[in-house]
């Protein structure tokens, strides 16, 4: 659960930066390393309904033929790492979500958890616990019910094929960005994702199934300055550091390199950054 929910925190995030500029396409075809791999590069969004879950036949094709797999984190973990993540999600031992947030957000908050995802008093309270940050993954979680991972769909189905999987950083990496960021403006983060929520997550994952990139884009408009700064250590600067390794990858296999739709486009994504170190990226439609 702490891989999946980490994972979450990101579905806001990492559909931001989608750029109106580019075919709409998720999946994208590497060509142009010096041994002629061919590589692909997939768009994820990390967490659906299971109801809404696909995996379309050309992603299918493309993972196929690819022998290695690289996520943003390398999702097989042993236990003591899996509890040292989950200790990490906790608030300093005596201090509440409360502390951080104002009398009317909590008020907010508290009738958004109990009145529209029907939380228990007892899990609430237990919630409250956890930083802003990842309290917001939490809510995302239960308001969907049964949930699906594309990462960890991928992570199994790559199990099996017994390929090599690769990580493009350490997940303590992300842990030590989120803490960077105040329990105050972690709190202001969160309510701004409660209370701009105008549009319907159903519709933000039909476009994406739809792989509507306009759309999208228009679903997800952003006007929080705090949360402009994060998508800018959280996106630009982590691609900047994931094409060194995913260069590597690509001039010895063929990789399949599964991300956040949002760190693929745009002028720092991962498709314009391979495109400058000379390779041919493009859109896969069918």
């Amino acid at each position: 659960m702490i891989k999946v929910s980490f994972l979450s925190i990101l579905i806001h995030v990492s559909l931001c930066c989608i750029s109106q500029e580019n075919s709409n396409s998720l999946l994208w075809k590497i060509t142009g390393s010096e041994k002629n791999k061919i590589s692909y590069l997939y768009g994820t969004i990390h967490m659906v309904k299971k109801e809404d879950f696909v995996i379309k036949e050309k992603v299918k094709k493309a993972f196929n033929k690819c022998e290695v797999l690289a996520l943003e984190v390398n999702l097989k973990m042993s236990l003591k790492t899996k509890m040292n993540l989950a200790m990490q999600t906790l608030l300093p031992k005596g201090k509440s979500v409360k502390d951080f947030i104002s009398k009317e957000d909590f008020q907010l908050l508290s009738s958004y958890a109990k009145d529209s995802i029907n939380l228990s008093d007892k899990k609430f309270k237990n919630y409250l616990k956890l930083k802003p940050f990842f309290l917001s993954s939490i809510l995302i979680k239960e308001s969907l019910g049964k949930i699906k991972s594309y990462d960890e769909e991928f992570y199994k189905m790559s199990s099996k094929k017994k390929m090599r999987h690769i990580g493009l950083e350490k997940i303590e990496d992300q842990l030590r960005m989120v803490n960077q960021i105040s329990f105050k403006e972690q709190g202001e983060m969160m309510m701004h994702g409660i209370t701009n929520n105008e549009n319907s997550f159903e519709k933000l994952v039909q476009a994406y199934l739809d792989e509507d990139l306009n759309l999208l884009s228009k679903l997800i408009s952003n006007d929080s300055q705090n949360l402009k700064e994060f998508e800018y250590n959280f996106l630009v600067k982590r691609n900047q550091k994931w094409i060194p390794i995913i260069e590597k990858t690509i001039q010895k296999h063929n990789s399949f390199i599964a991300v956040g739709a949002g760190h693929l486009f745009g002028e720092n994504g991962v498709i314009s950054l391979l495109k400058k170190n000379g390779y041919e990226v493009a859109p896969v439609f069918n």
